[in-house]
């Protein structure tokens, strides 16, 4: 594995990671020696700091905060001793990190070197250069330890990969810069000459804008000379580590921020990475002849396990595929004291591949390969589960380590980091690009066909046309006056970049970005594709401009997986696809959907959306488009919602959001926050007797208007946030009328007020069934448009609703946006039944144990099967829809009886009314309204749960712990004040009823966003009310600001009488907004 190219050549520290001055050697050594003098106190501090730090370097994608990560491990590890090492280390996560990193290296080597943006990619250098120190670290400090464990987790191999491809591309460097006469290359260097002329200030201005002062504490790390060691004779880790010195630092300043990258070139950068590796490979070679690795069992089970799973598996008993999956479960736990199998080993057997191959092979959960399977590593009844863990937490806990060590989802286009605030990044959006305008003839002589422009970045070619046509100053030739209204706007311009033509809505930062990717030009950020004259051909084109067909450019799923990864990525998540899944239909699952969760992925998809300027102009890369799509699971529900904010709702509520973003950060700022621009607001004033009918009205005419939408009411002078939170929560209820003929219910699911009877089921409100020729069909359809219309404006404007929807509403609904039809079997469509309608549901599956009967015997045999000593013919059964005798299920079905012949078709039929045809129009109605103002699509991103939870039923917490912390005393009041302390006491002791009551008065809603208190924007504050013309506290009612979510609390005696006086103002105060 040496190679002999990185032989007798300078070795640089790439990162200054071993920086050590030669004025605090001095110091150094007296900080060793106080650290040996306290080292059970160390050792109890590294234990417990270690995960901590492993966790923050795995949590973030910020180079900054990943090397000072790298360089505090680094440091911990020369002060710790050989046994200190394995239990502090052996035990961690810490090979998944370091394989993660050293395969990042790979993929840029193989595939992005060509591209390198510079400094960008020599900071992932830096920490694959941190990453190799640490790997040489313990490989030397303990190798019985870690030689093994690096083995079995396939870092030995994918270092010796790396070696190889560092090789290659250092061999390519040296080669192209000897043909041309210099070290250094375009495109593989880092702009040395300007740099080092630069270097002091630039570190200077990069401390600056760090997250603080440090002390010179960058000598701490090993140095020969202060320990003493030798290399030579090394067998410890303290002596082997000296081969740290090896390295030499560029840099001499004593900050611990400064990371020396600014005079590297990518030769330098290769033969140092050659260096180190070369020594790891043959310290790896050197202590691995003393040691004789064996195939585990866990390995030669897998093996024969995939030549099951390749065979016959109708061949495979149920009892031997619980012994199968038992076998499996205890191979993959990780508990203290078992040699688990590693991800290394799951990835490399090929047993992930066989999984997702099986497993999308069978048609539902019910066949025993996945029976067995849901019993052993799903369900809290397995005999492998104990109190703390179960299978599938170490199975996808396995699948998770393999995708963090395989995965190569870069940040594209971040040329900053994340302590800079959203007030520097949302004025990314306010940048201005100059564009130079050349006619596709090139050949033309006509100056007046050029023109240069200056825009905004995130403009579209669509407005730049509507520009150029509506200006009087601007002719683009073509031998006619195109600004002239003889042409009756029946023309419009191509333009084009490099000869491919320009999508119509396309931002112009989008198309030049997208062009210099394609043409491997992104070697500078993107600040300096702003700073650049693009040149844009156009051509003039007859007729009106077409929008471009977005669904021509949809691809398939399968064809986006590719896209976004190597084939083991795409196994990987689809396989976690399935198991969240089937973990889902267990009924008693052993753990709870957030075990898939990902926090690094989620890091690097907030991450990646902190970037407006990119959003907005749609060059995101696959994976954070396709990756959330599909596998939402991964993502916690706060990054799910920011990524919904950032892609479907357009650039006008992009720049709301992060206006009020950076608004939010920056109050207690004097800095000027970017002028993003002003949302038009539309105030609409409307009549509360008639409240529907003109929701209806609103919905209809500004749904899809892009502006906000206020409310006001007839003779109230509100208005603002708390008026609008108060229509969408009435026009919720509103909707949930039994008039509207909208829902299913029965008597049990009534409830009167104000003399109307609203539909209030426990299970959700699922759409009643209605045949074509109904008369309410049309007004019925009409309503779950506006619905549809109604709650994507509700999203879009984030205005709280108040429905309880069935969950399984959405997933009808959203089958039916994706997908143009589907079915299901009976047992399967019975069990979803079950969540509308739990008798009809019992009804059904004690029919269909007569269809279990029917297919075991003759036909003939059919009409004698008693099921609870009943024929189907005594059950005197006629088709009519249970509950709604009004449908037929068929022509004249209340006269046709059922019996043994027909009972099939008869729960066919109460299955497809309930569950499919009767309420397709009904659902295809509301995505309809819904997709009127955004694709409904684009809630794919949510399962049916979280949109029920999203749209007015979710927990909410009003206990005191969470009342102290989210509640802001102000103006005569701070949190140890007594009125304070009682109302906590009082808000924690409502009912569900006085919750929302209060809520209503002090919001406009009778709920809290989905975040609960901490949602609440402005904050929920209660301040001092103060008494007038003498009159006492106690005579008084408290008021409040809805738009402000201000409580004007007076200081009353007690706190029965605080109690009395909110619960009075509250009922009072319930349907108007008057001046307090």
């Amino acid at each position: 594995m040496n190679a002999p190219a990185a032989k007798g050549q300078q070795k640089t520290d790439i990162g200054n990671y071993t920086l050590i001055l030669e004025d605090n050697h001095n110091i150094n050594a007296e900080k060793i020696l106080l650290v040996q003098s306290n080292s059970e106190s160390l050792y109890n501090f590294n234990l417990m700091i270690f995960p901590l730090l492993l966790n923050i370097y795995d949590a973030t994608v910020e180079f900054k905060v990943r090397r000072l990560v790298l360089l505090s491990v680094l440091r911990m590890i020369y002060i710790s001793s050989p046994d200190e090492l394995k239990s502090i280390i052996f035990k961690s996560k810490i090979t998944s990190i370091l394989a993660s990193t050293i395969n990042r290296g790979k993929n840029l080597l193989q595939h992005k070197i060509r591209n390198s943006k510079g400094s960008e990619d020599f900071k992932h250098y830096s920490l694959i250069f941190g990453s190799l120190l640490i790997i040489q670290s313990l490989i030397n400090g303990n190798p019985v330890t870690f030689l093994e464990s690096f083995t079995k987790e396939g870092l030995i191999s994918q270092i010796q990969e790396f070696t190889l491809a560092t090789n290659e591309e250092y061999k390519k460097v040296v080669d192209t810069s000897e043909k041309i006469g210099v070290e250094e290359i375009e495109g593989f260097s880092n702009n040395i000459g300007s740099d080092a002329d630069h270097a002091e200030s630039e570190a200077a201005n990069e401390d600056d804008d760090g997250d603080g002062d440090y002390e010179n504490w960058a000598e701490d790390d090993n140095n020969d000379d202060e320990t003493g060691t030798s290399a030579d004779d090394a067998e410890t880790f303290g002596e082997s580590s000296s081969v740290l010195h090896h390295f030499k630092s560029i840099n001499q300043s004593s900050s611990i921020l400064d990371d020396g990258l600014k005079l590297l070139s990518l030769r330098t950068i290769l033969e140092s990475l050659l260096f180190l590796l070369n020594s790891i490979n043959c310290d790896y070679e050197t202590l691995s002849a003393s040691n004789n690795f064996t195939k585990p069992d866990s390995m030669k089970f897998l093996e024969t396990f995939i030549s099951t799973l390749r065979g016959d598996l109708t061949l495979v008993s149920e009892s031997e595929w619980v012994n199968l999956w038992t076998r499996f479960a205890s191979i993959l736990d990780s508990s203290p004291n078992n040699d688990s199998t590693s991800s290394f080993e799951l990835v490399s057997s090929g047993i992930i591949n066989e999984l997702l191959r099986t497993f999308q092979g069978q048609k539902n959960f019910e066949s025993p390969i996945c029976k067995t399977f849901l019993y052993i590593f799903c369900s809290a009844l397995s005999p492998c589960v104990n109190e703390k863990t179960s299978p599938l937490f170490f199975l996808v806990k396995k699948l998770e380590e393999s995708l963090d060590r395989i995965e190569s989802f870069d940040i594209v286009g971040s040329d900053s980091d994340a302590s800079q605030s959203s007030r520097f990044r949302a004025a990314s959006m306010t940048k201005q690009m100059r564009i130079k305008l050349v006619p596709m003839d090139s050949d033309s002589s006509e100056k007046n066909k050029s023109v240069f422009l200056v825009v905004q970045a995130i403009a579209t070619f669509e407005s730049i046309q509507n520009f150029i046509k509506n200006s009087k100053s601007i002719n683009l030739g073509n031998n006619l006056n195109l600004n002239s209204s003889s042409l009756d706007d029946d023309y419009h311009y191509g333009f084009y970049i490099d000869n491919e033509k320009i999508p119509s809505d396309a931002t112009i930062f989008g198309a030049v970005y997208k062009s210099s990717e394609n043409q491997h030009n992104l070697n500078s950020l993107k600040g300096d594709l702003l700073k650049q004259a693009h040149v844009i051909k156009y051509k003039y084109v007859p007729g009106k401009l077409i929008p471009d067909d977005s669904s021509a450019f949809e691809e398939s799923v399968d064809d986006a997986l590719i896209n976004i990864g190597e084939k083991s990525t795409t196994d990987t998540l689809q396989l976690l696809k399935i198991l969240y899944t089937m973990n889902q239909n267990v009924q008693n699952p052993s753990t709870s959907e957030v075990l898939f969760l990902n926090y690094k992925l989620s890091a690097k998809l907030n991450r990646q959306l902190d970037e407006p300027l990119l959003v907005a102009s749609g060059i995101l890369p696959d994976w954070a488009i396709i990756i959330p799509r599909e596998f939402p699971f991964l993502f916690p529900l706060e990054t799910r919602l920011f990524f919904l904010k950032s892609t479907s709702f357009g650039y006008s509520r992009l720049i709301d959001f992060w206006s009020s973003k950076s608004k939010e950060e920056d109050s207690d700022s004097n800095t000027r926050n970017p002028m993003l621009g002003r949302s038009i607001r539309h105030k609409l004033r409307i009549s509360r007797d008639r409240i529907f009918s003109s929701a209806v009205k609103v919905m209809e005419n500004y749904a899809t208007n892009p502006g906000l939408i206020e409310i006001e009411y007839f003779g109230e002078v509100g208005s603002g946030l708390g008026p609008t939170l108060e229509f969408y929560s009435n026009v919720s209820k509103e909707f949930g009328k039994l008039k509207l003929h909208m829902w299913r219910s029965d008597q049990y699911s009534q409830l009167k007020y104000n003399n109307e009877i609203y539909v209030h089921d426990h299970h959700g409100l699922f759409p009643r069934p209605l045949h074509k020729l109904d008369p309410h069909l049309s007004n019925t359809l009409l309503y779950f448009k506006v619905l549809g219309k109604f709650l994507a404006r509700s999203f879009l404007d984030s205005r709280i609703v108040d429905f309880h929807f069935n969950p399984l509403f959405f997933e009808i609904a959203m089958k039916y946006a994706v997908t143009k039809n589907f079915e299901h079997d009976i047992s399967e469509s019975i069990k979803k039944i079950r969540n509308v309608d739990q008798s009809l549901s019992s009804s059904l599956q004690h029919l269909k144990l007569y269809l279990d009967e029917f297919a075991c015997i003759p036909e003939t045999d059919w009409e004698k099967v008693q099921i609870s000593g009943c024929k189907v013919s005594d059950l005197m059964l006629t088709f009519v829809l249970p509950g709604y005798e009004e449908i037929k299920l068929i022509p004249n079905g209340d006269e046709i009886g059922v019996n043994s012949s027909n009972l099939e078709m008869y729960i066919n039929k109460i299955i497809n009314f309930t569950i499919y045809g009767g309420i397709e129009n009904q659902v295809k109605s509301f995505v309809s309204g819904f997709s009127e103002i955004f694709p409904f699509t684009s809630m794919i991103l949510f399962s049916a749960e979280e949109l029920t939870r999203l749209s007015g039923n979710d927990v909410e917490n009003w206990n005191v712990e969470t009342l102290i912390t989210m509640i802001h005393a102000d103006h005569g009041y701070n949190n140890k004040s007594s009125q304070v302390e009682w109302l906590i006491q009082i808000m924690s002791n409502f009912d569900k009823d006085e919750r929302r009551k209060f809520l209503k008065f002090i919001t406009g809603s009778p709920r809290l966003p989905f975040e609960g208190f901490k949602g609440l924007s402005p904050p929920f504050t209660v301040v001092l009310k103060h008494c007038e013309d003498n009159l006492q506290p106690d005579d008084y009612l408290p008021s409040v600001m809805t738009c402000a979510n201000y409580l004007k609390l007076p200081c009353y005696t007690s706190k029965e009488v605080m109690y009395t006086k909110i619960v009075q103002a509250m009922n009072e105060g319930n349907n108007s907004f008057l001046l307090s």
